[in-house]
């Protein structure tokens, strides 16, 4: 898997932590920021207002709903403990859709449990209104690790492994079901994601 430039980015402000000997914040979701910069949001389901009113849809076009989109995880890149992918959120509907900021995340488990999610957004690439027409693609990137952090168990899985991420698009409450086969997320479920992005 090719990592593109902003995941080269996102690897060296990691291993810049590392070396500082910070650790990642630990959950917050109060929406302050974060290590670097990153921000951590409630996983609730309800609604946050993410596109601002001087932020102008083409003329008719509604906001992506949960009911036209449909998702999937792409390859997964692995460096240091880290692992990297790629959300893509396809418009599956009949019309054109739009898409600004950043969403929600859950993680779910095998029983339909949620499981504990520490959703973070990533400031770079910074929100941008992206037109989906009917059949066309949006991407989220997406950072996640695999080494136990602080409270976690040493032995065996950090958490339990997830069946699928629900994915809340920017401004909505329903969530898009998203398989999961990546194993165990773990910090306490710390995801990081950019805002969605063009294809």
């Amino acid at each position: 898997m090719t990592i593109g430039p902003r995941l080269v980015a996102a690897t060296g402000t990691l291993l810049a932590l590392a070396a500082c000997g910070q650790a990642p914040s630990g959950p917050d979701t109060t929406g302050r920021a974060a290590t670097g910069g990153a921000t951590t949001v409630p996983t609730s389901p309800a609604a946050v207002p993410e596109q601002p009113e001087d932020v102008a849809a083409p003329g008719g076009t509604t906001r992506c709903t949960a009911s036209m989109l449909r998702g999937e995880i792409g390859e997964v890149g692995a460096a240091a403990g880290n692992r990297y992918a790629t959300l893509t959120v396809v418009n599956g509907g009949e019309q054109p859709c739009t898409l600004y900021g950043y969403g929600a995340l859950r993680l779910i488990g095998p029983g339909g449990e949620p499981l504990p999610t520490d959703a973070v957004r990533v400031p770079d690439p910074a929100p941008e209104l992206v037109v989906l027409a009917p059949g066309a693609a949006a991407e989220k990137d997406l950072h996640w690790g695999v080494v136990p952090g602080p409270g976690e168990p040493v032995t065996g899985p950090c958490q339990a492994t997830p069946e699928r991420l629900e994915v809340i698009p920017p401004d909505g409450t329903e969530p898009v079901p998203v398989a999961w086969s990546f194993g165990p997320v773990c910090g306490h479920g710390r995801i990081e994601g950019s805002a969605y992005h063009a294809r």
